[in-house]
Parts: C-alpha cells; structure tokens; sequence
C-alpha cells in the first residue's frame, strides 16, 4: 500500500463534499503541494491556460529558452520557462492537420517580407535578425519569431507532404517527405530549393524521425534503417552512412558527444556525430522494440522500451547500470536524483547513481510532460490548461543563463 493513500482518501473526501461536484483546481494544487513537500519539492511557479469551450492540452515541449504548449485546437502557446509567464501564442491555421514537434534555428536575417527574384539583385537589402522556430504540419511550414510569436513566413509544401517535423540552419528548413526524400525550403523567399536527399539508394524506407541539424552537418534516420549524415552547404554530400538494419521512428539524440539511434528490433546504437564511427562494439539491447526518444544527461543515457522497462545506460560502455519496471520518462536531474513519469501516472524520484526509488509522488492531473535531463525544473500540465513547473524546495531562484 502506497504511503499517500491518505492523500487520495483527501482528494475523494473532498469531492464529496458539499453538492458532490468535483475537486476545484485549487484545493487539488494544496494537495498536490503536501505531496510534493514530502519529496522535498515544491511548485516553482503555476499558471492557468485561459482554454476555450471543449479545448484541451495535448502536448508539451521544452526547447532552449522556451516552452511550448499545443491544444486540441492547434493553438501552439509559448511560456518563458524562468517565470511562467506567457509571451505569445499562434493559431495554426491547418485545421485537422497533424502538427510535427517545433524546432529551434540560429539567428536568421531576413526582410520582413519575401522579395523575388528582382529583390535579389545586387544592393544593400533591409533584413532583420529574429530568433526562430518553426512548426509544421503535413502540408504547411510555419517560421515564428519565438520572443514576440510574429509570424515570419508560411512556406506551402504542396504538392509534396511533409512527413517530420523540421530542423533549421540559417537558411533553410530542413524536412522529410513522405516519399522518402528530405530537402530544405528557403526562409528568405519561403520556397522549395534544389537541396534534395534520399534514404531510398536501393532499399526503400520512409523518414518519420524528425531531421536534426549541427555545425553545418543533417543527420536523418528512416525506416529502412539507413541513417545518413550530410554536409548541407557542400550540394548535400553524404559525409557518412550507417546501417542499423531495423526501422527507426524515434527521433535520435543529438549533441556533441554522440549520435543515439534507438531501432524498432530493440537496438540502441551510438555514432561518433562527425565521423560516424560505432562508439560501441555490440549496440545496447533491450527486450521490446524502441519506439521512444533517447535522453542523455551528463552521465548516463536513458532509454525506454514499452513494454519492457526504463534502462539507464553507462554512456561509454553500452550496458545498464540500472532499470526500473514503471519509469517513462525523465523530467528532470538535479541534486542527484533522477525525476521520471511512470506508468502509473506518478512523478517517481529515483538515486542517480543506483535508480532506487526514494519517492512516489502522485501527479493528481499533470499528465502532460516536457521530457527534460538538462534544467533546473521539472515541468508538468494537466489537459484542462493547468501548468507549473516544479522544483527542490531547498534550491535557489532559476536564471535565465541555466535555461540557456
């Protein structure tokens, strides 16, 4: 019997009190914050979404200096992740449309507006410099100025669909398409260029994994199980192929340590990102297919396999160093202890070192996520617009230069 079963007999006392209605936000968050205590947490921050009538959260994500929240109807939120104050947000007009993972590019500099061919013309052009992001959809690429949310291009894809989400350099959105190729789409005059690849080359496959972009370099993976790198500004040239056999979905890890590809046959293969060397002999091997992202912090790698369990990984060696049966997820590393989502819907602090289970604390709602290993907070929402981010009670006021 979990130690908070007096917590949930609380949670249902109350919402049976008076005239039966359901728990209000605010005696839930008191509730979720006991909870929390206990664990040596506390809210950091908490903000409620002004959603409309039947609108829902349906997903979250954390990248760089921001976080974003997208809902039922394709309205894309933006909070700045030290305050938990909202800075924008944009309606994507691709109503019904699968809407792709956001990315994040360098500063570009670019006219407010396309201007064709004659524009282009020797002579001083009057561009400004934004901070990027964009997010697509299967037929449509948004690129949004992500401090002020204004919109900068909306580039068509038709007749082509759009298959990934994108990747951007200071040029161009990189995506895949649905018949196998990838290719860039210039933000300047927002249309498709001649930039083209293929993960076909004799054995047919389809990208679903996002493209990723680093120093001057694509990295794309397909379901054919070739994985390619390209060097962009070279016409595209293939600076090095691997073949880790089985499909993969998953979108891979990418810094600078290394390239983790995690394969549908349960394979999680590491690559030197520049030379495509193999950093293991034999890849790690769980018992399910992986069907889910990679993590990395700074000393472990984290993979799960529906189905089977959450592996933490030695990152030079390849082997686990411990599992747990009920991990999803990591949301957060700090003090040494890993916070991960469960199955069972709870935040579950684990030991760093060993993956003992020291707290299991229920999320009464937050059931949406921003998978995170790299900052101070853990950030959580509940599909009726409620959002916070959580941290240790014993540490101090989050900077921005820690977000960075």
């Amino acid at each position: 019997m979990r130690n908070w079963l007096g917590l949930a007999i609380m949670v249902t006392t109350l919402a049976l009190t008076g005239c039966g209605g359901p728990v209000d936000d605010s005696a839930q968050l008191v509730l979720q914050q006991d909870a929390l205590n206990r664990a040596g947490l506390q809210f950091y921050w908490e903000s409620k979404l002004d959603l409309r009538p039947g609108e829902t959260l349906t997903k979250v994500w954390l990248i760089d200096d921001a976080i974003y929240y997208l809902s039922s109807q394709q309205r894309l939120f933006c909070y700045d992740p030290v305050t938990g104050i909202r800075r924008w947000n944009f309606e994507i007009p691709d109503r019904g449309q699968l809407v792709f993972p956001p990315s994040h590019g360098q500063d570009i500099s670019i006219t407010p507006q396309p201007i064709g061919i004659q524009g282009l013309m020797p002579g001083t052009l009057n561009t400004v410099t934004y901070k990027p992001m964009v997010i697509n959809t299967t037929r449509t690429i948004y690129v949004l100025d992500r401090i002020t949310g204004e919109e900068l291009r909306r580039i068509s894809a038709q007749p082509s669909a759009i298959n990934t989400g994108g990747a951007m350099d200071a040029r161009n959105v990189f995506v895949g398409l649905l018949d196998g190729t990838y290719v860039a789409f210039d933000i300047q005059e927002g249309i498709r260029t001649n930039w083209k690849g293929t993960i076909q080359e004799g054995k047919h496959g389809f990208i679903r994994a996002n493209p990723q972009y680093m120093d001057g370099h694509l990295f794309v993976a397909a379901t054919n199980g070739l994985v390619h790198c390209r060097i962009v500004t070279d016409k595209g040239r293939l600076e090095w192929q691997q073949n880790v056999i089985a499909a993969v979905s998953a979108t891979p890890l990418l810094d600078r340590r290394f390239y983790l590809v995690a394969v549908e046959d349960g394979w999680l293969h590491s690559f030197d990102p520049l030379t495509g060397r193999r950093n293991w002999n034999v890849p790690f091997t769980a018992k399910r297919p992986l069907v889910d992202s990679p993590q990395a912090g700074l000393n472990t790698i984290y993979q799960y396999a529906r189905g089977d369990r959450f592996y933490a990984i030695d990152p030079g060696k390849g082997v686990a160093r411990w599992d747990n049966p009920h991990a999803v997820c990591v949301l957060g590393i700090f003090q040494n202890m890993v916070y991960a989502f469960s199955t069972g819907k709870d935040l579950l602090a684990l030991t760093e070192v060993t993956g003992e289970v020291r707290h299991e604390i229920p999320m009464l709602g937050f059931t949406l996520y921003a998978p995170n290993t790299a900052y101070p907070g853990i950030f959580v929402a509940s599909p009726n617009g409620k959002l916070a981010c959580i941290r240790p009670v014993s540490a101090g006021r989050i900077t921005p230069d820690m977000i960075r």
